[in-house]
């Protein structure tokens, strides 16, 4: 059974804009600070957020206890961390994490991967996740994982085309891609796990990078196949096992029968 917030998904909403909002007039303000004290303002409200949408919220699960894993759902966990292993040497995730060791700027790195991984995730698979949920069982909508899954990534792929300010527009438009592709994917993990930490973390490693540090936007471009080969089939197969676990949860409130495990 999906557990029910706290804060109705109006008010949630609204806190979700007026905490963004509030995040990007921090940007302005901390902009040409020293590294350090920019990470240290953005850790510091990253933790803030987090605070309050678990209060808004009530609890970072989604569901009482964790999706039965049933074997075709064991086959497609197998699949997609195939597409993901694939997904992040791709977004040459080891080549980052090397440049990263040898930083000067390491804790800086660090403390920016780690608020900018605990806001965006308290507020993309936090508060717009459970948002539209929540909105899709006022509606008494099917397949309600799925569509809230594609609606906050939608979302969360379209607020990376700021980056266009200091970045080349067609890599910022394979970043909207990418970051689509990836919030299905932590969407996944946080239904999955029925918790919300282990999105952040997976999220904060994916920054742990310089560039993301300085905030600048991207100025590499790729390949479109490689970004619509790679990313796209990560996108299928998301979307598959979302919408797997949602007909397991439908079938299963239809025929009465208990479709959750302990944990």
């Amino acid at each position: 059974m999906i557990i029910e917030n706290r804060w109705p998904w109006g008010k949630q909403l609204s806190l979700g804009i007026i905490l963004m909002i509030f995040y990007i007039i921090l940007g302005f303000f901390v902009y040409g600070s020293q590294l350090l004290t920019t990470a240290i303002f953005i850790f510091g409200y990253s933790v803030i957020t987090a605070g309050l949408v678990y209060w808004s919220l009530g609890s970072w699960k989604v569901f009482q206890k964790r999706v039965r894993v049933t074997a075709p759902l064991k086959l497609w966990t197998w699949v997609l961390a195939a597409a993901f292993v694939i997904f992040a040497f791709s977004a040459q995730w080891p080549a980052m994490f090397a440049v990263t060791l040898h930083s000067k700027a390491i804790l800086a790195t660090t403390l920016i991967a780690l608020g900018t991984g605990i806001f965006e995730e308290s507020l993309f698979r936090g508060t717009f996740f459970s948002v539209f949920m929540a909105n899709m069982q006022y509606r008494s909508r099917s397949y309600q994982l799925t569509r809230s899954a594609i609606y906050s990534s939608i979302i969360f792929g379209l607020i990376h085309l700021t980056n266009v300010i200091g970045g080349n527009l067609q890599a910022v438009l394979q970043q909207v891609v990418y970051a689509m592709a990836f919030g299905l994917f932590l969407c996944v993990i946080r239904v999955m796990t029925n918790t919300l930490p282990w999105v952040i973390i997976i999220h904060a490693v994916a920054d742990w990078a310089p560039a993301t540090a300085t905030g600048s936007g991207p100025t590499q471009v790729s390949s479109w196949w490689l970004i619509v080969g790679v990313f796209g089939v990560l996108m299928v197969v998301n979307l598959v096992y979302l919408v797997k676990v949602d007909r397991q949860l439908e079938q299963s409130a239809n025929s009465g029968m208990p479709n959750e495990q302990g944990g």
